[in-house]
């Protein structure tokens, strides 16, 4: 296994997937900014669903980055 430049292994985050797949996520989103050079910088955290997809809304793409959400915590206590 190569470990990622995180220190988490692809085994283990497709394991993660896979046994939250069929599940319903309860916790919070953050909202990133995503570039094309593969840097991430967090714009907010602990919103809900409803908040994250509002504050993306507020941020237009550009040619070299997005705008997205994505699930703030990835523990099993997290999904019902």
């Amino acid at each position: 296994m190569e470990p990622q430049s995180n220190g988490i292994t692809k085994n283990f985050l497709i394991k993660i997937k896979m046994s939250n797949e069929n599940q319903t996520y309860i916790g919070t989103y953050k909202v990133i900014r995503f570039y094309k050079s593969g840097r991430k910088v967090l714009i907010e955290k602990g919103l809900t669903r409803e908040q994250a997809i509002e504050k993306t809304k507020q941020f237009e793409s550009t040619k070299t980055s997005f705008v997205g959400f994505d699930k703030q915590f990835t523990s099993s206590k997290y999904f019902k």
